[in-house]
């Protein structure tokens, strides 16, 4: 016995967070009851070559990733059900009742612990004074308190325009679009320098707003209650949650907006002049409001943004420090996007939006094909008599009468 928990232990120590403890107890299941094998058995016992005990070692390897998919996939559709339970988005299926059992209550009670992958400029690892934060970011674990079951978890850096990716729309939007899983996004915005009534107003603001919902491309508002907006205050080590208002059901309310131009810009000013469009819709991401002047929005140049304090669809709550005093507009200075959720969660998000690349992209290609035959095809009738050129002959004949 001793000799199994050993060999147990020296398994456990190769494989990780894998549970063997089924071989030893298959083993068991091979034994007499007086502890001794068979003769057929011990015969079958022989020391295997290195050859089979890589083998034998890689098949249980695989065997124990199997099985830990597979427990990551059964807890994260858990997550899905309890979400759905309360009218949340991510089954995008109506219908769902908002009520929900003792058991997501005592869920939600987990004291839960967000995961960083990467460094965010955000919650840094030290403060002003140079001194380390020791532990978990202080605001980063009240932010993970509003939403625990998917904010306690892994998070991954999807975008960061301090790291790499380069302050562009064109980036934002590229990360957010069609990724499968909930995600925050946070913006430092900085007083509109057009619009400043106090030119020495330097000020920032931490703006930030969660959602369990898909991000596409669309005129009209989508989403559901499952998200919230949040400012936070560095100075006061504070977070202000602004969910959507209680009057609203599911479904029903102005709560994510994603509506690029397409390209149709030809200059930056006609981007920060986007809510002035021909269609009548500001053009950018927004959340809240209305499809012409959403409560936050992210204009395509980044600039002149805005962030008002009312709007049907969520609490009332100012977004920007002294917002008054530039009218409500800001520049984005900084902006991240992060994946939630949890190592699962995120994978999914991650295969969702590359499948859907790659099904743009053969799309794409399909289009960009010439038919050879048909090309040939379309000259061959353009050159007869009476094709399309054949007014080319008429207007030559005319020439030679001149």
């Amino acid at each position: 016995m001793e000799a199994e928990s050993e060999l147990l232990s020296r398994l456990q120590s190769q494989f990780g967070d894998m549970d063997l403890s089924h071989l030893l107890e298959e083993d068991d299941q091979n034994k007499n009851t007086d502890g001794t094998t068979t003769e057929s058995e011990e015969s079958s016992l022989a020391e295997p070559t290195a050859e089979e005990l890589k083998a034998w070692q890689e098949a249980q390897f695989e065997k124990g990733l199997q099985a830990l998919e597979s427990k990551n996939s059964e807890d994260m559709s858990s997550v899905v059900q309890r979400r759905r339970r309360r009218g949340g988005s991510i089954a995008l299926e109506e219908g769902h009742s908002n009520n929900y059992s003792e058991e997501d209550d005592d869920w939600e009670q987990i004291a839960a612990l967000p995961q960083l992958s990467e460094p965010s400029v955000f919650f840094p690892q030290s403060d002003d004074s140079g001194s380390e934060i020791l532990g978990l970011h202080p605001l980063l674990q009240k932010l993970s308190s509003a939403d625990p079951e998917v904010l306690g978890t892994q998070w991954k850096r999807l975008y960061s325009s301090e790291q790499g990716d380069g302050l562009s729309f064109a980036m934002l939007l590229s990360t957010l679009k069609g990724y499968g899983g909930p995600t925050v996004m946070l913006i430092s915005a900085k007083p509109s320098t057009k619009h400043m009534v106090d030119k020495n107003l330097t000020k920032q603001s931490t703006i930030g707003f969660f959602t369990t919902h898909v991000w596409s491309e669309s005129s009209s508002f989508f989403g559901t209650d499952d998200c919230f907006l949040f400012t936070i205050d560095e100075k006061e080590n504070d977070i202000t949650i602004i969910r959507p208002a209680k009057d609203l059901k599911g479904h029903h309310g102005n709560f994510m907006y994603c509506h690029p131009s397409n390209g149709r810009m030809t200059s930056k000013s006609s981007a920060t002049s986007s809510a002035a469009t021909t269609d009548g819709c500001a053009h950018g991401i927004g959340v809240g409001g209305s499809e012409s002047q959403p409560r936050l929005h992210l204009t395509e140049s980044l600039e002149d943004c805005r962030a008002m304090e009312y709007c049907s669809t969520f609490e009332t709550a100012e977004l920007l420090t002294n917002g008054k005093d530039s009218l409500y507009y800001f520049d984005a200075d900084c902006i991240e996007v992060w994946g939630v959720g949890g190592e699962a969660w995120i994978q999914q998000g991650l295969h969702a939006q590359q499948k859907g690349r790659d099904l743009a992209d053969a799309a794409l290609k399909k289009a960009r094909i010439v038919d050879k035959k048909q090309f040939m095809d379309d000259l061959r009738f353009m050159a007869k008599p009476n094709g399309l050129f054949h007014h080319v002959k008429h207007v030559d004949d005319r020439a030679d009468l001149q």
